[in-house]
């Protein structure tokens, strides 16, 4: 299947708000004025760190985004080959790589077709039946990549992210109930830990929001994760201060507890 260049695909992340969701997160991260920094310098700490334990010469990093969170001018010096996998990168990132030898982009669906799956059933609304259909279809794919047994594949705070462009998706079209969002994030989201389970990989994961008020105390916390996060190597936990403006929750700043891990 090929995403880049293909106009019903085009049009399908559009519907589904992917480009829109793409711009709100640069949005958000210069709308922080630095408050990120300190996650984004341990998420690339922890990749590095990473690379630097296997002694790999070839990265895969799955959603590669706007790389906000990806060491890439450290791994490309260091003579590393980086394959940037995302269903639509920015122009931007791709005008600036492309010439670059060590650096591949990969245009495709990580979730292995949950994002047509899930599109096709909202266009035929079958909420009446509940999600059962669905999530029989989401349970049934398999992993799209085939991985090199020298490379190390990296999930870099998106394994949250494989299921909520769906489900909220799947929820603005009255295709599910909200009944349906945990079970259905449930699914893609344990494919996603599969998938790197069958290869080398690295996890940083968000796995709970915390929200708190104006005086800065503590008023609830909901969970972004909905499976049991694999034991691994080197595990390490902190907390990505994502939101200061109140415009994710409205009328609460939201923290993110993170954790990063190896499986290898």
């Amino acid at each position: 299947m090929s995403w880049s260049n293909n106009i019903k695909y085009r049009y399908m992340l559009y519907r589904m708000g992917y480009y829109s969701g793409q711009a709100g997160i640069m949005r958000r991260f210069l709308g922080e004025e630095g408050s990120w920094k300190g996650h984004l310098s341990k998420t690339k700490e922890y990749i590095l760190d990473a690379v630097a334990r296997t002694g790999t010469q070839k990265v895969r990093i799955l959603g590669s985004g706007w790389l906000l969170d990806i060491p890439l001018t450290e791994l490309v010096n260091n003579g590393v080959h980086v394959t940037l996998v995302d269903i639509a990168h920015p122009r931007q990132v791709m005008h600036r790589y492309r010439e670059n030898a060590l650096i591949t982009f990969q245009t495709t669906d990580i979730t292995g077709g949950a994002i047509e799956l899930a599109y096709d059933f909202a266009k035929r609304k079958k909420s009446n039946l509940g999600a059962f259909e669905l999530i029989g279809s989401l349970s049934g794919l398999s992993n799209p990549f085939h991985f090199a047994t020298d490379e190390l594949v990296i999930s870099a705070n998106i394994l949250s992210q494989t299921s909520v462009l769906i489900t909220d998706y799947l929820l603005m079209r009255g295709a599910i109930k909200p009944a349906d969002v945990e079970p259905i994030s449930r699914i893609v989201q344990a494919n996603h830990m599969n998938l790197l389970l069958q290869a080398r990989g690295v996890l940083v994961a968000d796995y709970e929001e915390e929200f708190f008020d104006e005086s800065g105390v503590e008023v609830g916390t909901r969970p972004t994760v909905f499976i049991p996060i694999e034991k691994g190597e080197q595990v390490t936990r902190w907390t990505w201060t994502f939101d200061t403006k109140e415009t994710y929750s409205d009328g609460f700043r939201t923290n993110l507890n993170v954790v990063a891990l190896m499986l290898f």
